[in-house]
């Protein structure tokens, strides 16, 4: 072989040595931006549900706020029954105040999505920093338990038990939050 045959083959050589590692660049440069965009995206989501979160969370304490005031006697006189003749689904049953005593043969209020149809038991809590990027504001949902519970260590007093429902929506409903606590007062 020439010294001008063996240049030409080591010329195409190149060339396709080239090829291949310019095309083995392009797949890790295209793997890579779609794990950047899939991580972008999780990262987003997270974003959502963590604000859903904390605007449940504020309703909830404020929904706690109007069970303490409940049992102090100052909201809530008359405690709505779900059942309204005979009918757990009756809208006359719903409260402006969110505030229920449960029956044990209706479905839970908490159970009904916020704003679907029928769902006016759900009560708007007033937390104007909680609704930053969120389409709902955090709602709740106040449920009188019971007024004989023991209190603590001291079996001998009692105290009213609640339920307190909170729920919160992102702006584009891809995260719901509800949030549930017992509240004991005296």
């Amino acid at each position: 072989m020439s010294h001008h045959s063996l240049s030409k083959c080591q010329r195409g050589a190149t060339l396709i040595v080239s090829m291949v590692l310019l095309s083995i660049m392009a797949l890790f440069a295209i793997t890579s931006l779609r794990t950047t965009i899939q991580e972008e995206r999780m990262s987003a989501a997270t974003r959502e549900r963590d604000l859903a979160f904390q605007s449940a969370e504020a309703g909830l304490r404020i929904g706690e706020g109007e069970a303490e005031k409940w049992a102090r006697g100052e909201v809530g006189g008359d405690r709505a029954p779900l059942k309204i003749n005979g009918s757990c689904d009756e809208p006359a049953g719903a409260r402006s105040d969110g505030l229920y005593t449960p029956d044990p043969d209706c479905a839970p209020l908490w159970d009904k999505d916020v704003g679907a149809s029928g769902t006016s038991f759900w009560r708007k809590a007033e937390a104007e920093f909680a609704q930053s990027g969120l389409s709902l504001p955090p709602y709740y949902i106040v449920e009188y338990i019971s007024d004989s519970a023991p209190c603590g260590n001291d079996a001998a007093s009692d105290c009213k038990r609640f339920r307190v429902t909170a729920s919160s929506d992102t702006h584009d409903g891809g995260a719901t939050v509800i949030l549930q606590s017992i509240y004991a007062t005296e």
